[in-house]
């Protein structure tokens, strides 16, 4: 028997190979054949494919890569350092996602809640009457508006407020896609 058969009847205990092969979807023929390490009939070594290492990690919720060790296709260090990459990989995907929401969040925010400045400030061609401003006519433009509204109560929204807002736009989004 080899290390990975040992493991693996071990891993099965007190069940049968016909519940094994219920739990994973391979054959309790060839779960046999891999506990014994070889094929009775051909006398040849037998090892489990990645595919079906995966299958195994899968059902028991069993680390892939201490599987593969076992079944001689990698050594403890080259399982390390894929696991680390992994894991690397994970955190970046991890940060992108966050990042990515929060991109959507403040776009979200911002189209719902126009800052009139920014529209002086980003919009890389501003017209009035189909005649383009200069940077320093939006700036005049702004102050006569600012000077104009200037008692105006400010009720631009809290962060908190926008945050649930934006949840709430979130749900409906959610809502929509399960409909």
């Amino acid at each position: 028997m080899t290390t990975f058969g040992n493991y693996l009847k071990e891993l099965r205990g007190e069940k049968s190979l016909r519940e094994m092969e219920r739990i994973t979807g391979i054959s309790h023929t060839y779960l046999s054949t891999l506990e014994k390490g070889y094929d009775p009939r051909s006398g040849k070594e037998r090892k489990p494919t990645p595919e079906i290492i995966r299958q195994l990690s899968d059902s028991f919720d069993l680390d892939y890569f201490k599987l593969m060790v076992l079944a001689g296709y990698m050594n403890e260090e080259e399982a390390n350092s894929r696991k680390a990459i992994i894991a690397d990989s994970k955190s970046s995907i991890d940060k992108t996602n966050k990042l990515l929401v929060n991109m959507e969040k403040q776009d979200y925010i911002e189209r719902l809640h126009v800052k009139l400045e920014n529209i002086f400030d980003f919009s890389e061609h501003l017209y009035l009457d189909e005649a383009s401003l200069t940077q320093e006519e939006r700036q005049q433009a702004l102050d006569l508006l600012r000077a104009l509204f200037r008692n105006k109560e400010k009720d631009y929204p809290s962060e908190e407020v926008l945050e649930k807002e934006y949840e709430k736009f979130k749900i409906r989004q959610a809502n929509l896609l399960d409909d």
